[in-house]
């Protein structure tokens, strides 16, 4: 059972000085069963004025930061201790699984395009017999295979439907893609926001990234959930933290600042995983 430490920071710098800054973050990872938290600490500097905490509609723990002062730079860091075992990838919160679906997210045009597409798309896999499980992993594959890492393709704005025909992106479009497919195709399936530790075995490895990750969540008839990560093509191990899950990367954005006015800004993240032990 692994453990990891991981530090993810963000830094905003405005160009002229802001008021009355509201900062949400989705950063807490206390929502499934197979990892188990030791430690976990919000820094921001400076201290916000006003810091509450809830639990959104997903079961997922949010806090947010309110500043009353003029500021030019805020920088907060989540930092967590954390160990994943492998499997039992089940979720705590068993009444949210019955949430609003994600097609409930777009308007009429957008989700008549992507039904058609998702229907065509990987229509011979949902013809055949075979069971849910390897449907699934055929599907992953595919999209692995048809699809090109591109980071310069897209933005968290992109439409689905675009996704469909440009067939680039990054690994939250790769996660949406899947999650549409499947629910066009009756699966319960999830956007799931985390971290992928792609280092090695030795106790001490240390990775740097430039973001969180993404991947996803579906409802297995008769074996509940599974995550699965298309981008990478592989069903979800002890590698991979999972922060939090939603309908789309619109639901649990990382950390989402909110203005009375629109101001130019700059925003700097950065994600380090050290991997504590290799113990299990």
């Amino acid at each position: 059972m692994p453990s990891y430490r991981v530090t993810h920071s963000t830094i905003y710098n405005f160009n002229d000085p802001v008021d009355h800054l509201t900062l949400q973050c989705c950063l807490y990872p206390g929502f499934k069963q197979n990892q188990q938290l030791h430690h976990h600490q919000l820094i921001s500097q400076p201290l916000p004025s006003l810091k509450t905490e809830f639990t959104d509609e997903f079961g997922n723990l949010r806090h947010q930061l309110s500043f009353t002062r003029q500021l030019q730079r805020v920088a907060i860091s989540s930092l967590m201790s954390i160990s994943v075992a492998e499997g039992s990838h089940n979720f705590f919160v068993e009444e949210h699984n019955n949430c609003p679906l994600w097609v409930d997210l777009l308007d009429e045009q957008e989700r008549q395009q992507v039904e058609s597409f998702s229907k065509s798309f990987a229509k011979d896999i949902f013809n055949s017999k075979l069971d849910d499980r390897k449907i699934i992993s055929m599907l992953m594959e595919k999209i692995y295979r048809d699809f090109i890492y591109d980071t310069r393709a897209t933005s968290v704005n992109t439409p689905v439907s675009h996704l469909f025909k440009s067939r680039r992106g990054v690994c939250q479009d790769f996660a949406r893609v899947m999650i549409a497919i499947l629910q066009t195709h009756g699966f319960d399936a999830r956007y799931v926001s985390g971290y992928l530790y792609g280092g090695g075995n030795q106790q001490g490895s240390t990775i740097r990234q430039p973001a969180s990750h993404a991947w996803l969540a579906v409802n297995i008839l008769g074996s509940g959930w599974a995550e699965i990560d298309p981008t990478n093509n592989m069903w979800v191990d002890d590698r991979y933290i999972a922060l939090a899950w939603g309908r789309d990367y619109i639901d649990i954005v990382p950390l989402e600042g909110k203005l009375q006015d629109t101001r130019k800004q700059r925003i700097n993240v950065s994600v380090t995983i050290e991997k504590q032990d290799n113990s299990n």
